[in-house]
């Protein structure tokens, strides 16, 4: 039961950060172009972390399968 709880804090995680991520990458685009350094600095490192989310949560939906799959065995 542990393993669900942890899950379900990654996922309540990945809702509050990925729309934050999103309203970053909008402001990046309104960034000046004479800082176009800072912009793509930005929507890198926020590619990056939304990938990694990305990662988490597949491995969370195998996590989940293997969970429900011992609970029918």
């Amino acid at each position: 039961m542990t393993a669900f709880h942890k899950s379900d804090k990654l996922r309540d995680l990945e809702s509050r950060i990925l729309p934050r991520l999103a309203l970053l990458l909008e402001h990046a685009v309104r960034i000046p172009p004479e800082q176009e350094q800072i912009r793509a600095d930005m929507e890198q490192w926020a590619c990056r972390l939304r990938s990694a989310f990305y990662d988490v949560e597949d491995i969370l939906d195998v996590a989940d399968y293997n969970r429900l799959e011992n609970k029918a065995n």
